[in-house]
């Protein structure tokens, strides 16, 4: 009994050496590849700077911001840093992510903000996100013409400096009218949300049509009706007009260029 014991012992004390000594050799073998890596890239020099993305800024813009230099040694490139700088300086990016590639190359990964607003601010207008973040205040708006974002049309200036968020009554109606916006397919050409006062909402398509919604209430219904009107027969697309849906079952549309053409939809339940 005692020498089976005895035996028992040996062979877990043996098993137990080999695996300090296994780990100690893995534990050499890791820190000498660290080393090793280490060494190589202090000697190998950045050849290559690349941005993937989306980005309102020219790559060459986020490459100088970031602060990463061809020539420097791809050991002292340091990411994080990097990724500070651009996020501090170009507002208008949602997140930044650099990373190190052997032997020579970092990649600048970024992704854009989806929705951007231009709003009323009180020392001008300023641009925000979709959770109403100030990402930049200017003195004056584009023009209308040249403006391809939304513009957003709140009942009181914004106020805050850039990084503070604004939210307010109007902001969340806002937010709701570009819900159902969406649903309809109206989104991509949107370029005004008018919710200035409570009960008379509208909006602003393709340059050229004007849907006026009225009080929020019934607003699914009031701008499926404003898609009715667009995909009927006979609806002119190259002309300027107003969809007033106020009355959403009686829809009125008026063309701006030549007042005498109006038209009602009447869109009563049977």
């Amino acid at each position: 009994m005692e020498e089976n014991k005895r035996k028992e012992e040996k062979r877990e004390h043996r098993l137990g050496s080999k695996i300090i000594f296994i780990s100690l050799v893995i534990g050499a073998f890791l820190l000498a590849l660290g080393l090793v890596a280490s060494l190589v890239l202090l000697l190998f020099p950045v050849r290559e700077i690349e941005v993937e993305g989306d980005s309102r800024y020219a790559y060459s813009e986020i490459i100088d911001v970031s602060g990463i230099k061809t020539g420097a040694r791809l050991y002292y490139v340091n990411g994080k840093k990097a990724q500070s700088r651009i996020s501090e300086n170009l507002p208008y990016l949602e997140s930044v992510e650099v990373k190190s590639y052997f032997p020579n190359k970092v990649i600048i990964k970024i992704k854009q903000f989806d929705t951007i607003y231009l709003v009323k601010h009180e020392r001008g207008f300023c641009y925000v996100n979709d959770k109403y973040e100030i990402l930049e205040i200017v003195e004056k708006a584009p023009s209308f013409e040249d403006f391809s974002g939304i513009c957003i049309k709140l009942e009181n200036a914004i106020s805050g400096e850039i990084g503070d968020v604004y939210e307010a009554e109007d902001s969340k109606r806002a937010d709701d009218l570009i819900r159902y916006i969406k649903q309809y397919g109206f989104y991509q050409y949107l370029n005004v949300v008018d919710v200035e006062q409570k009960y008379n909402n509208s909006f602003v398509v393709g340059k050229q049509f004007k849907f006026i919604i009225g009080a929020m209430a019934d607003v699914e219904e009031k701008i499926d009706a404003s898609f009715k009107v667009v995909n009927s027969g006979g609806f002119k697309r190259d002309k300027n007009c107003v969809i007033d849906t106020t009355d959403k079952k009686k829809v009125v549309l008026r063309y701006i260029d030549d007042e005498n053409i109006r038209k009602e939809f009447d869109f009563c339940e049977n």
